[in-house]
């Protein structure tokens, strides 16, 4: 084991003189301190680039499943949304895949080497096993630790019951609790989109900031002027955008203490790519 700037790392002695005390150890640490950058869409924000450098290799960590080992070290800053992005050098090389971060230390994260990902990807390019299309996903959830951003702007009486719904609403959605999301919605409103529908419709998506401007009377209804960011599969939602800003008119109903989607009607121009 060798050790230099606060960075282990393995080598192998390919010459010895002991009379001299003298050895040649060839190591791969000339692959650290290496400048790199992470693309990807940190806290499922926009997509944004962190720079940092590599800090260490062949690194072996416990992702809960087992031991995953061989992994690139890197104090390049990650957050949730980061995971699967390029990990490349400062000439644009992909060096490794964003795999996961240590949630107990700071500026310690990992990413697949490049050559472990493109064997794999070889491997299904050449003997393709599609999945079927009921196997689903094994975590359909948002990214973990992310909290959606609800503010009331309405100044109504009632504005901060209506976040509050609408939060509760983009929660069950986040989550992958499609039965709470979905319990937001009118009789009338779920005639109009099944339970299958709904969850493939919100399948891909998650809600990262929403806010109401403004609320309104109608005798028994409510109307709520709403405003929020998504981020989805482009290809799911039929805009072929990654990242929308809605801005929509909501119909509400009453259902005893609580209130219950009946419509939305997006405003002209919605979404927009953010």
């Amino acid at each position: 084991m060798i050790r230099q700037n606060g960075i282990t790392t393995t080598g192998t002695v390919i010459g010895i003189d002991t009379h001299a005390d003298l050895a040649l150890v060839q190591t791969q640490a000339g692959r650290t301190r290496t400048d790199v950058g992470a693309l990807g869409y940190p806290l499922a924000g926009q997509e944004s680039l962190t720079k940092g450098c590599v800090s260490g290799i062949a690194r072996t960590i416990d992702v809960g499943s087992g031991p995953l080992g061989g992994l690139i070290q890197t104090d390049t800053p990650l957050k949730p949304g980061n995971s699967g992005g390029p990990g490349s050098s400062v000439d644009g090389t992909v060096v490794g895949l964003v795999d996961a971060r240590s949630t107990t230390a700071n500026a310690i994260a990992y990413a697949i080497p490049a050559q472990t990902a493109g064997t794999q990807l070889q491997g299904w390019r050449e003997a393709p096993a599609p999945l079927p299309a009921d196997s689903g996903c094994a975590a359909p959830s948002g990214p973990s630790g992310v909290r959606t951003s609800i503010n009331d702007q309405s100044g109504s009486p009632d504005g901060p019951s209506i976040a509050a719904m609408f939060a509760t609403h983009a929660s069950g959605i986040n989550t992958a609790n499609y039965t709470s999301a979905y319990a937001h919605l009118s009789p009338h409103a779920q005639t109009l989109s099944s339970f299958d529908a709904f969850t493939q419709g919100e399948a891909s998506s998650y809600i990262v900031t929403l806010g109401v401007s403004a609320v309104r009377h109608f005798g028994t209804q409510d109307s709520a002027e709403v405003a929020f960011t998504s981020v989805q599969d482009p290809a799911a939602d039929g805009t072929g955008q990654t990242c929308s800003n809605w801005s929509m008119t909501y119909t509400l109903l009453p259902d005893g203490a609580r209130r219950l989607i009946d419509a939305a009607s997006p405003h002209p121009g919605s979404p927009a790519p953010c």
